[in-house]
């Protein structure tokens, strides 16, 4: 089974923002290695920083540290 079911490429007015949809926010184990493992194909600069959100909770902008991973 895929934990990823999309992604998306928004174009904000200061920056751009890559949002890789996963099923499962749960394993934190499995979205650290998801993360990394993408970071790395994307073959970004190590400045660009990489955070796994809570769906939910960035939609209410309720982004406490359990609802953020930072990769």
């Amino acid at each position: 089974m895929s934990l990823i079911n999309g992604i998306v490429l928004s174009v904000r007015e200061k920056h751009l923002r890559l949002s890789l949809w996963c099923s499962d926010s749960k394993d934190v184990d499995v979205l650290t290695r998801i993360g990394k493992g993408f970071k790395s194909w994307c073959k970004f600069h190590g400045k660009f920083k990489f955070k796994f959100l809570v769906h939910e909770k960035a939609l209410k902008h309720d982004l406490d540290n359990g609802s953020v991973l930072d990769i």
